[in-house]
This record gives C-alpha cells, structure tokens and sequence, in this order.
C-alpha cells in the first residue's frame, strides 16, 4: 500500500468518524435537557414542578387529602403484611386488604387503610409516629 493511499483512507476515516459524531449531537442535542432542581423557600428541591397551591401537601401532620412522597411511603408501610395471625388491630396490624395502590394521593382507602392501623385511632399521621414507625425509610 503506498503513502498516498493510506493517507487518503486516513482522510476518509476522519471524515467518516467527523459525520458520524454531528449526526449523533445533532439527533440528542433537543431530547430533554437536564433542569437542575430550584430550592424554594421551605428548602425542599422540586426538580422543576412547581408546587400544587398552598405549597407541599405532605407537610405533618398528613392526613386524607394529603399528597406526596411521604403519603407513598406510608402506603408502603401499610401494604406490608406484618402478621398474619393477628386477628385484629388490637393484636397486631394484618397490612391492607385490599392493597393499596402506591400513588401518593392519600383517598378514602388509604384512610380506612390507616384507621386499621392505629390502635388509638388519631386522623393524622404527625412526625412522632411517622418517625417511630420507621415509615421514612419507605421514601
């Protein structure tokens, strides 16, 4: 193979590899970018989305009405089966029947749900029993 050959093949290459690398930038340069989550005045990133009216709806105490990441892990926390010989909820908490679905809108099951839960029914799930539960490590 002579010289010029070769750099002639080396030119094509580069020219091969250069197209190539424009049309890739060119396909993901309009896909969705990156938006660095904006901090607010609570401290809490929202990634972009704004806040429903009225701020977070998963501040304490959560309660029907609710919505958010915390509600979702407390669904977790509630979907999880922890006894099954319990025969009711003074002897132990049999998890929901039906599960719920994990989607952070706390409604009228996860509020019958809820209400299985507490041995001393409270309507509201403050930070004290969110906290003891452990329900935060469901987040």
């Amino acid at each position: 193979m002579t010289n010029s050959t070769k750099i002639i093949i080396s030119i094509v290459g580069v020219g091969v590899i250069g197209a190539a690398a424009y049309i890739l930038i060119r396909r993901y340069k309009n896909k969705n970018r990156y938006i660095p989550p904006t901090i607010p005045n609570n401290g809490t990133p929202t990634n972009g989305t704004p806040p429903s009216s009225g701020g977070r709806r998963d501040e304490f105490p959560l309660k029907q009405g609710s919505k958010g990441a915390r509600v979702k892990a407390l669904q977790t926390y509630m979907n999880i089966t922890r006894n099954e010989n319990a025969v009711s909820s003074a002897w132990g908490f049999k998890g929901c029947n039906p599960k719920l679905v994990v989607d952070g809108d706390w409604g009228p099951l996860t509020q019958a749900c809820y209400k299985t839960l507490r041995k001393v029914y409270n309507p509201e799930v403050d930070k004290a029993f969110y906290d003891k539960a452990n329900i935060k490590s469901y987040e």
